[in-house]
């Protein structure tokens, strides 16, 4: 994931759900600062800080590397509980997988 002019990792389902809650939070034309569950490349676990807002531009795309995704069930649920005030709104469409594989090189 590419966001503030740094890349991360984060698991597939963490993102799609920020991506949501971005879309949310923009339709609402609100802001919100989110602690993200990221990965580090030795497989680690650890927080990152970001505001999120209207004129966020975040950027996505799949990566296998071979390791299972961390539970990221709290923060989706987090995440879904602070959404509720904004409406809901979806990053992608119904059907469409959000994190499509890119190839960038």
């Amino acid at each position: 994931m590419w966001y503030g002019g740094t890349s991360f990792m984060m698991a597939d389902r963490a993102v799609v759900g920020l991506f949501d809650f971005a879309a949310s939070a923009a339709g609402a034309r609100q802001s919100a600062h989110v602690e993200l569950p990221i990965v580090d490349v030795d497989g680690s676990t650890g927080m990152m800080r970001a505001v999120i807002g209207p004129a966020s531009q975040m950027l996505a795309r799949r990566i296998d590397d071979g390791s299972d995704d961390p539970d990221v069930d709290a923060f989706l649920a987090e995440l879904g509980e602070r959404a509720l005030p904004y409406g809901h709104a979806r990053a992608a469409p119904d059907g469409a997988h959000p994190l499509p594989d890119i190839d960038l090189e």
